[in-house]
This record gives structure tokens, sequence and C-alpha cells, in this order.
């Protein structure tokens, strides 16, 4: 097994632990948290969550496979594209914000405790934008400092929901 290979094969085995504990911690924290808030408030969240990932594809722009294929063509023009990549994903962003909130404002008029909700989660699309400098790690096989950050955000998350569980907080504040 050469160099290469062995890297390919330890920034594969990265990726799955920080997936598997990812599954597992959310199996356990959904099922909490599911049965805290009950049918009516789980599924509020569910359904902000649902459309907010339909403006998330779309907000993403397909940037993902072409911006990695460019990169190792052209190395010398990382910094560019990750560049511009970043600027791209944030305007869309911060495009789709408003278009979200306008969607369920519509869809679903006058129910402002799923507005605020839609509001809170939709914030989170902005961080997502930032996945654009993970395909610096992906390139150079690098995984291992993306999952173990990674791992450790789910387990603050993690333990914040727990907090939350334990204070009996309303829907807003899982949201």
């Amino acid at each position: 097994m050469g160099e290469s290979s062995g890297q390919i094969l330890s920034n594969s085995v990265w990726v799955i632990i920080q997936h598997v504990y990812s599954m597992l911690t959310s199996v356990v924290l959904v099922a909490l948290i599911a049965r805290h808030l009950g049918p009516s408030d789980y599924g509020m969240i569910n359904y902000c969550a649902s459309v907010i990932a339909i403006f998330s594809t779309l907000s993403g722009l397909g940037l993902d496979n072409v911006i990695i294929c460019e990169i190792i063509k052209r190395p010398e023009k990382e910094s560019g594209y990750l560049g511009t990549a970043l600027v791209m994903r944030l305007v869309s962003t911060l495009v789709s914000y408003p278009l979200i909130l306008a969607f369920i404002a519509l869809i679903n008029p006058g129910n402002s405790a799923l507005l605020i909700v839609a509001a809170l989660q939709a914030m989170g699309m902005v961080f997502q934008s930032y996945q654009v400098l993970v395909y610096r790690f992906r390139i150079k096989l690098q995984m291992k400092f993306v999952s173990l950050a990674l791992i450790i955000a789910i387990t603050v998350a993690a333990v914040l929901r727990i907090v939350l569980l334990v204070r009996k907080a309303p829907v807003v504040w899982f949201a």
C-alpha cells in the first residue's frame, strides 16, 4: 500500500467515523426531542427543516464537484476558486433566506410560531456556506481535521440539546 493509498484509507476512515457518530447521536437526540416536543411542535421543526433543505440544495449551486475538479486541474488557482465559491454560496444563501420566510408566510399565513422557527433554523444556512472551505481538506486528503471538528461540534450541540431537554425548553429553543 503506497503513501497515497494509506492517506485515502485514513481519510475514508475519519469520514466514516464522523458519519457514524453523527447518526448515532442524531438517533438518540431525535427520539428524546420528539418525545419532549410532541407531534405538533416536532412536526413544525421538521416541516421548516424540509423547506430549508430544498432551498439549501438550490443555494448550494451544485458547486461541490465542479470546484473540486477545477482545483485538481489547476491547483495554483485554488484560493481564487474557493473564494469565488464562498462568495457565491453566501450571496445565494442571503437571497434564499427571505425567500424561505416568504414561502413559509405565504403557505401558512398567520402562523407566527412557524415563521419564528423557520427564521431561526434558516440562519444555519449561512454556516453551511463555509462548507466550501472543506473542499481544500478533501483534495489534500486531510479530512481528519474536518471530522474531528465536526465530532466536537456535534458533541457540543448534543450537550446543549440535552440541557434544553432537562430544562423543558419550548420549541423555539430547539429551532
